[in-house]
């Protein structure tokens, strides 16, 4: 697809987020930029992930774990006001947490990918009791 920025054709590559995820993405080689606004990812699917250019890997410039003597660096910014229950959550405090600390969070709290679990759990607690 071509770059809406500067026309030139994206090109698909290799990419490790800060988190330590492997991923596939299509990015400008010229500028940059995502080719597929709102699209981030590809699928892996029908790729050879090691076979491809590498565009970055973003554990670099991770931050570490914001959890007290946590040392991982493979991060990624957490909202603690869910998104979809805070129409202000960007306004709501943030920290970088390693994937271990980050779906610690979740399961504990019911939320993110959680949540459709702890949904169906408590909706069963309430039919039970009406």
């Amino acid at each position: 697809m071509r770059c809406k920025y500067c026309g030139t054709e994206g090109k698909i590559y290799r990419a490790v987020n800060g988190n330590g995820a492997k991923v596939v993405v299509e990015r400008c080689p010229a500028c940059r930029r995502n080719t597929r606004p709102g699209n981030a990812f590809l699928s892996k699917n029908g790729y050879d992930w090691e076979s491809l250019p590498m565009f970055d890997d973003y554990t670099k410039y991770s931050d570490p774990c914001s959890v007290k003597n946590c040392k991982n660096k493979d991060t990624e910014l957490h909202h603690f006001a869910p998104r979809h229950l805070f129409s202000d959550a960007e306004s709501w405090a943030t920290a970088y947490l390693c994937k271990f600390h980050h779906d610690l969070w979740h399961k504990l709290t019911g939320t993110g990918s959680y949540a459709p679990r702890v949904k169906r759990e408590a909706s069963k607690q309430w039919q039970s009791r009406h």
